[in-house]
């Protein structure tokens, strides 16, 4: 009895102890680095994420400032904890960006690295992008503009499909001289960038993040930094077909700073982080803001919560997946330079318990979310300086996440239609479902290309087959469950959806559809339709997929439903004002049962029902 009660004590003190310790350092034997910046992404398409890192590296006795070298990193991930440093001939940099991102769609990850090549006075900088050849090396293919403290963001900001950069930094490389600059090179889809004049205020020592939030099909910009004549700055910048105009809303101004976007109350909009220094080295602020519909609001949190840093990194992503997005944070406090990482666990209502003793306190770094094990839960890469001594020791870490709470892949979106109007398609879907994320927070990836399974248009940085996400972010179109891509060329183009949770794991995509883009009239054409039409589906019988197409008169509220034989609603395929023209639509009815169905027309007075039979 004496041994029973024994036996059963022990295994509850280690499953406490088990529960208490939710990451576990992995032996990764990774070069220690500081002024670091890392990313996650499978470079080499083999189904598990690897690691780039870029930073100083420490390559003395002591962490000190004379014992450091910039270096630039690839570490193959060969699965059972095991990394192996693979290519360590791109340009070293420190101080700056590293992001993976594959700006010529060709399916294959390339490097953007921007920030300081030396350390001493009279140090030199540079932006540069490495795509990897069909022998799997990387080569320098594009030079950018040379920024000191420079930050790098990649996002498609005109809507063409391909990824454009939004570039900051100092431009006078001439210690202590200041110059800050914001600029933007438009992808021309070539193999090449255009830079572009713009408004954005120039900015350097600070960070800046795309997404959409406002919810209106574009991606918007938000950029944090020093600014000469303002000081320190946080601001908006909304995009107005392709062009960015200054947001009012006020928020916390810093520099040493860095921002993240995350919908972290799960209303299908995005909320965001930012911190930094405020004014001297002792004023170190960090601030969270709510989306209202567009409009921000600050939420209070005590410091003992939410950590005041400078010098930060953020990362967002649902470790415990329990359907809500964590915040991992870094970075320094006050003037001691306080060393601090800290998982701030979202108990939801923008409440957080932070969990300070996990992981090992850096500054000067980098901390990035990615389930690098393939488990279902994500675990945790960082880099920076640590508490070992005054200066810090250099180290560059992994962590395993130990819950193992499962987490299931949403289900798949169902698309519903591709509405061509001139050169533009606008893509549309139904949305998907999640064992733990709602379904206002999943967001979507879409793939567009001009032959089947292809991606030449719009990568989603997805394995078309499983879905298995290549880069860890929210997908390319957001929380939108449509999408439009403009100017496109006349011909015929493939296209699918996957959905992804707050964990970042992607469902598998969508049935293919497909659209013709150069047969179809609208209000710009010459010729428009001089009645209200509603013809026949094509083909019918049909399986699994078939085509709608109508004919609009003149500007007016349309709805296209599909209903099933007794009457009740299926899906509605359009419901939005359209000009005039001709329209084809593509219905795919993968999920659906074999039987009648029936389509129905409404628009500007018109009417009209016709029967199709779904034959599986």
């Amino acid at each position: 009895m004496k041994n029973s009660i024994f036996v059963i004590i022990v295994s509850l003190l280690l499953n406490i102890n088990n529960y208490s310790q939710s990451f576990t350092q992995i032996e990764a034997n990774l070069k220690p680095m500081r002024y670091a910046s890392i990313d996650w992404g499978d470079y080499d398409n083999d189904g598990d994420l690897d690691l780039l890192t870029s930073g100083s590296k420490f390559v003395g006795d002591t962490a000190n400032f004379n014992n450091s070298d910039p270096a630039t990193i690839i570490y193959r991930n060969d699965g059972n904890d095991q990394f192996t440093l693979v290519d360590s001939s791109i340009t070293g940099t420190e101080s700056g960006t590293a992001l993976w991102g594959d700006y010529n769609n060709d399916s294959s990850l390339d490097i953007l690295i921007s920030g300081r090549v030396e350390i001493n006075i009279g140090y030199s900088a540079v932006t540069e992008i490495w795509e990897k050849d069909s022998a799997g090396t990387f080569y320098k293919s594009i030079i950018l503009d040379s920024l000191d403290y420079p930050n790098a963001s990649w996002a498609d900001i005109n809507n063409d499909g391909f990824l454009d950069i939004f570039l900051s930094g100092d431009q006078d490389l001439s210690f202590p001289d200041l110059d800050p600059v914001s600029i933007l090179f438009t992808n021309d889809q070539n193999g090449g960038f255009t830079r572009d004049d713009t408004s954005i205020t120039g900015i350097t020592y600070g960070g800046s993040e795309f997404a959409d939030y406002d919810n209106d099909g574009d991606f918007d910009l938000i950029i944090t930094g020093l600014e000469l004549s303002n000081g320190y700055i946080t601001v908006l910048y909304e995009n107005q077909n392709g062009q960015f105009v200054q947001n009012p809303s006020n928020f916390l101004g810093v520099l040493r700073s860095k921002i993240a976007w995350a919908d972290v109350d799960n209303d299908g909009d995005v909320d965001f982080v930012v911190g930094g220094q405020e004014g001297g080295i002792a004023a170190t602020r960090t601030k969270l803001y709510r989306n209202d519909a567009g409009s921000f609001v600050e939420i209070p949190l005590p410091d003992s919560v939410l950590a005041q840093v400078s010098l930060p990194s953020f990362d967002w992503g649902d470790y415990d997946n329990d359907g809500d997005v964590d915040l991992l944070l870094s970075g320094q406090i006050g003037i001691l330079a306080t060393r601090i990482t800290s998982i701030l666990r979202n108990e939801g209502n923008f409440e957080f318990t932070a969990l300070n003793d996990e992981l090992v306190p850096v500054r000067t770094g980098d901390a990035k979310w990615a389930d690098y094990d393939n488990d279902g839960d994500l675990d945790i890469a960082i880099c920076g300086t640590d508490t070992s001594n005054t200066f810090g020791e250099y180290i560059t870490r992994i962590y395993k996440n130990n819950l193992n709470v499962p987490n299931n892949a949403p289900t798949k979106p169902i698309i519903s239609n591709a509405f061509v109007n001139g050169s533009d398609v606008l893509c549309e879907w139904i949305v998907s479902s999640d064992d733990h994320t709602p379904q206002s927070s999943l967001t979507y990836n879409l793939r567009i290309g001009t032959a089947p399974g292809g991606s030449d248009i719009l990568n989603p940085m997805a394995d078309e087959n499983n879905g298995f996400r290549k880069l860890l972010a929210l997908g390319n179109t957001n929380f939108k469950s449509s999408w439009e891509i403009l100017n496109l060329e006349d011909g015929n183009y493939y296209w699918a959806v996957q959905a992804i949770d707050g964990a970042m794991a992607g469902s598998e995509f969508s049935n293919e559809g497909t659209f013709t883009v150069g047969s179809v009239t609208s209000s710009r054409n010459e010729s428009l339709p001089q009645e209200y039409k509603l013809e026949q589906n094509f083909p019918n019988p049909f399986n699994p997929s078939t085509t709608i197409e109508y004919s609009i008169k003149e500007k007016s509220p349309v709805l296209l439903i599909v209903y099933n034989a007794l009457g009740k609603r299926v899906i509605t395929l359009v419901n939005k004002l359209q000009p005039a023209g001709n329209y084809k639509i593509n219905f795919e009815a993968s999920s659906l049962p074999s039987g009648i169905y029936f389509f129905k027309l409404s628009a500007g007075g018109f009417s009209e029902t016709k029967k199709m039979i779904l034959l599986k």
